[in-house]
C-alpha cells in the first residue's frame, strides 16, 4: 500500500490519523446534537479506540519510520500503543455509569480520552527528542555506542548542568546509569 502525502509515508501514522479524524467527528456530533449525545458518543468512543488498535495491529511488521524519523513505529512502540488504547477504552467503560447520571452528562469527557490517546501515541512513536532540545538551544547529545556515551559528553558536563539518560527499550539502563555515575 503506497499512502504517502508530501513526500511522507504516511502508512505508520494511520492510525493515529483514524483517532484525530474520528475524535473531531466525535466532537461535532457532541456539539450538534447536545448533551442527550454523551452516551452515543461514549460508545462511538469505544469502537474507535478498538477500530485505531485493529488498524494498530495490522501494521506491517518491523520497524516503520516516516517524517524523516521523527515517528518511529516498531514492534515495542506497537505493544504499548496497544496498552494505552485498552486503558482508554477501560476507562471508558467504566466511567459509562457515572456519565449516566443527567446531571454530569458531558460528551466532551469521552472526546478528551480519546485526544489524550492520541497524544500518548505520538509520544510513544516520537523518535527525534534530541534535536527537539537542541532546537530549544539546550545543550542535548546523543551517543550510539553506550561504551562512548562518557567520552562524548564530558567535555559538556558542567557543575550545574543535568544528565539525562534515556533508554526505553533498555531494561539495562539502570545498570548503565550506575556505572556512568560511578566513572563521573
Amino acid at each position: 500500500m503506497n499512502f504517502q502525502s508530501a513526500g511522507y509515508q504516511l502508512l505508520p501514522v494511520l492510525p493515529e490519523l483514524v483517532l484525530a479524524v474520528g475524535a473531531m467527528v466525535l466532537l461535532m456530533l457532541g456539539a450538534y446534537r447536545g448533551q442527550e449525545t454523551t452516551r452515543l458518543v461514549t460508545t462511538l468512543a469505544i469502537v474507535l479506540l478498538a477500530v485505531t488498535g485493529v488498524l494498530e495491529l495490522l501494521l506491517p511488521a518491523g520497524k516503520l519510520t516516516t517524517f524523516s524519523g521523527s515517528f518511529i513505529v516498531d514492534d515495542f512502540a506497537r505493544f504499548l500503543k496497544i496498552l494505552a488504547l485498552i486503558g482508554s477504552a477501560a476507562t471508558l467503560i467504566l466511567s459509562a455509569e457515572f456519565l449516566s447520571d443527567p446531571s454530569r452528562r458531558i460528551f466532551e469527557y469521552s472526546i478528551l480520552v480519546v485526544l489524550s490517546t492520541l497524544g500518548m501515541m505520538l509520544l510513544i512513536s516520537a523518535g527525534d527528542l534530541i534535536n527537539d532540545l537542541k532546537a530549544m538551544g539546550k545543550p542535548a547529545f546523543f551517543a550510539e555506542d553506550r561504551n562512548l556515551f562518557l567520552e562524548a559528553v564530558r567535555p559538556h558536563l558542567t557543575d550545574d548542568c543535568v544528565l539525562l539518560l534515556m533508554g526505553a527499550r533498555d531494561p539495562s539502563l539502570e545498570n548503565f546509569a550506575k556505572r556512568v555515575w560511578e566513572e563521573l
